[in-house]
């Protein structure tokens, strides 16, 4: 877009994480909802993108994946049925995610915000991924973030995914939280372990 070979775009973000989840396992399976989310982005009008950011630290590789589904662990090569169902489930290391992720979001959110030229007080909004309850109260302690700047809809909606950030946006911007001219810090997490962020100017 900034190019100039575009005008608009329609991004989508959709999951369906109740399909490979193990039901049995509470830890993860409690937490997640599905959903989707699209927006159209376009270099018309007054919002604009301040800075974002994006890095994937490797040894988090393992803490929330799905092990079979893709080439690795096939059922055509020699797995047997019962391997491959208990592969097929999405499996997760929370506490080894909550302490990676949080060696690295402060220098993250201290780089993304040099990046815009702000300082988190110039921030009015706080719209974190929807990971969990414990994550969005752990977020919000490690990086200082005020309570009543974050967007949370983690209760009502669990942990959508790639769906989660853009809905708890649309609900905030929806019900009138999030007005015209106003500065916004969008900050997500994901597997590989990835972090990403994103200051945008409402």
């Amino acid at each position: 877009m900034t190019a100039g070979r575009y005008r608009r775009v329609l991004l989508v973000g959709a999951d369906l994480a109740s399909c490979g989840l193990n039901w049995q396992h509470l830890e993860a399976s409690a937490i997640f909802g599905d959903g989707a989310a699209a927006v159209i982005i376009s270099n018309e009008g007054g919002g604009r993108l301040l800075a974002s950011d994006f890095m994937t630290i490797s040894e988090g590789v393992d803490y929330c994946c799905i092990p079979a589904g893709g080439s690795r662990y096939h059922h055509n090569r020699g797995v047997c049925v019962e391997e491959f169902s208990a592969l097929a489930h999405f499996q997760m290391q929370g506490k080894a995610v909550f302490k990676l992720a949080s060696q690295y979001l402060p220098d993250f959110l201290t780089r993304l915000l040099a990046k815009a030229k702000l300082s988190l007080s110039e921030i009015d909004w706080i719209v974190p991924h929807q990971a969990s309850h414990l994550a969005l109260q752990h977020m919000q302690q490690r990086l200082g973030f005020a309570a009543e700047k974050v967007v949370n809809i983690f209760a009502h909606y669990g942990n959508q995914v790639a769906a989660s950030l853009p809905t708890a946006l649309d609900i905030a911007i929806s019900k009138g939280d999030i007005h015209r001219g106003q500065t916004i810090l969008l900050l997500g997490t994901g597997a590989g372990l990835s972090i990403a962020g994103a200051v945008l100017q409402f």
